[in-house]
């Protein structure tokens, strides 16, 4: 279908996502990589351990491993590995409680007397790291650098932003140039870090977070020493406003490779490691005194099907194609059942305030859902416009094999129906080339979600205007009543925005632009004769997740 005007709060909204984070931001956030062999079926139980509670015990010094590259200690860089490493020192205005719902940080209370007006209160008494208050003109400060200036990767979320400002002696209220509901989860998120604006201006902005220069945080802990791609040090830091922080220090180990990391864990060089290949998990169980934590993750794996290549056009096609995803088989073989095969595209814990995650559940299943069945396959295709079937061909990345192994069990599927799908590895940066010219006929991809609101994955999916190059849309899907229902979402709340959203999504699961595969968990091992995990939750990259690991 063609698509309609696209208004200008929408447009502004899919450039506020588009960001390169979003292209390689999976690399170490555990979406699994390691080759591996498992065949279907043979399924492994799926067993997620809960968490001790504290035991009163003290740990001075954890060591903990994170999986993939970090260059700089600033909160102006949109990668996963940044963001993670920054929550332990630099605060927001808010943050994520562990339901995911907004909750104060360095704003005590905040409104929004308007659809473009968001006032925040900030907290009295808090202090950055040298002993200098807290001002309104801090916050100012580091949120237009994240809006506006060049050495930030996060202004993709800004396409909505219009001004900030200090409205009183200490308050400060953003106005939004179009009604975004979205952008009440970005002061919580990594871009919107608040720190010092007089240690900032005392060098150029692009040497703040360097190892010379570091940085000037509110935070629990605060950085002390940094090399790049190598370690993180940090120590408590005793003028925090909040309730004092459990560890004297935190050192970080920047580890990409996952051989490394399990080495370091075995030899007891570390005492955690974050973001494990969910299917090489098995080995880091068998680590003496390790136990490795799961929980609901907030990343899909999902087929994308381009209407513009005959014949993923035809509806028929699309639904064989999707009764021959075997989603529950694989989540038991590949994630060995850390994972939940997916009946929509956002998981059901992001959908917020929105819907509880059971009625998100109950939703999605309510929606046309496609089980694994060949005969069924068989059928919808003898009703295409090629019922001898044809040949086409997927690509992935070299740093997710679990995405070729996946597409590889699809194949053989299809086949037998008559529908030939060639599996090519590539190497990432070809592969994200290719995603950015946005012409294959099929994609597999990972999506790691960045805020509890499930309008994300539509409004990036599914609007007109991102089926070009650049764009998300990857099933080049163009339909005039998705394109209104986007817009219409934006100017309304509560049970208005709930019903508009759930017919967004419900034109997603009967139209299959894209079908989505599996919702995987997040993970962490940690030495569980010295320190255990206290409620594992998704939105760790933005929590204080330091003292969420607590003396065993």
């Amino acid at each position: 279908m063609d698509g309609g005007p696209i208004s200008e709060g929408l447009r502004g909204a899919i450039q506020q996502e588009v960001s390169r984070r979003k292209m390689l931001g999976l690399l170490g956030s555990g979406a699994a990589v390691g080759a591996i062999s498992v065949s279907l079926p043979g399924f492994l139980a799926a067993c997620a351990p809960s968490a001790p509670s504290p035991s009163g015990k003290v740990v001075e010094t954890i060591t903990i491993a994170i999986p993939g590259s970090v260059r700089k200690v600033d909160s102006l860089i949109s990668e996963i590995n940044h963001t993670t490493v920054n929550a332990l020192a630099l605060e927001g205005l808010l943050t994520f409680g562990n339901n995911f719902q907004l909750v104060p940080a360095l704003a005590e209370s905040w409104t929004q007397p308007d659809l473009l007006t968001l006032i925040y209160n900030l907290r009295s008494g808090v202090k950055f790291w040298d002993g200098t208050p807290l001002t309104p003109d801090d916050v100012v400060n580091s949120i237009n650098l994240a809006a506006t200036s060049p050495d930030s990767t996060w202004g993709f979320f800004f396409g909505n932003f219009k001004s900030i400002e200090a409205s009183g002696p200490m308050q400060v209220t953003i106005k939004l140039a179009n009604p975004d509901p979205t952008f009440k989860y970005i002061v919580a998120i990594g871009g919107t870090r608040v720190f010092s604006k007089a240690f900032a201006a005392k060098q150029p902005i692009s040497e703040l977070g360097t190892s010379k220069v570091l940085n000037m945080g509110t935070g629990p802990y605060k950085f002390t020493a940094f090399q790049p791609d190598a370690s993180v040090s940090l120590e408590r830091n005793d003028l925090y406003w909040g309730p004092k922080p459990i560890h004297k220090k935190i050192e970080l180990k920047i580890l990409p490779d996952e051989a490394t990391r399990e080495l370091a864990m075995r030899s007891g060089t570390i005492d955690g490691a974050w973001a494990l290949p969910l299917p090489n998990t098995p080995a880091w169980e068998t680590i003496p005194n390790t136990k490795v934590y799961y929980a609901p993750g907030a990343t899909v794996i999902y087929w994308a099907f381009n209407f513009d290549t005959p014949p993923f056009d035809d509806i028929h096609v699309r639904r064989a194609f999707a009764h021959c995803i075997d989603r529950k088989g694989l989540v038991q073989a590949l994630l060995h059942g850390h994972g939940t095969e997916a009946f929509g595209m956002d998981p059901p814990e992001v959908w917020g305030d929105v819907l509880s995650y059971a009625d998100a559940l109950a939703f999605y299943k309510s929606t046309p859902q496609f089980e694994f069945n060949i005969d069924q396959a068989r059928n919808e295709l003898a009703q295409s416009k090629v019922p001898n079937g044809f040949s086409t061909e997927v690509t992935y990345p070299d740093y997710a094999p679990e995405l070729g192994l996946m597409a590889q069990n699809v194949s053989q599927n299809l086949k037998q129906i008559g529908i030939n799908l060639k599996v090519t590895l590539q190497p990432t940066s070809l592969w994200t080339a290719q995603l950015t010219n946005n012409v294959a006929p099929l994609q597999v991809y990972p999506w790691l979600q960045d805020y509890g609101d499930p309008i994300e994955e539509p409004l990036l999916f599914c609007a007109s205007s991102g089926a070009g190059p650049g764009g998300f849309n990857f099933a080049h899907y163009r339909n005039p009543t998705m394109d209104s229902l986007l817009t219409q979402q934006a100017m309304v709340t509560g049970s208005q925005r709930r019903d508009l959203i759930k017919q967004i999504h419900m034109i997603m699961a009967t139209d299959l632009p894209y079908q989505p595969v599996w919702w995987a968990d997040i993970d962490i091992a940690l030495n569980h004769a010295k320190i255990a995990y206290n409620i594992l939750v998704w939105a760790y990259i933005y929590q204080t997740w330091g003292d969420d690991i607590v003396p065993a």
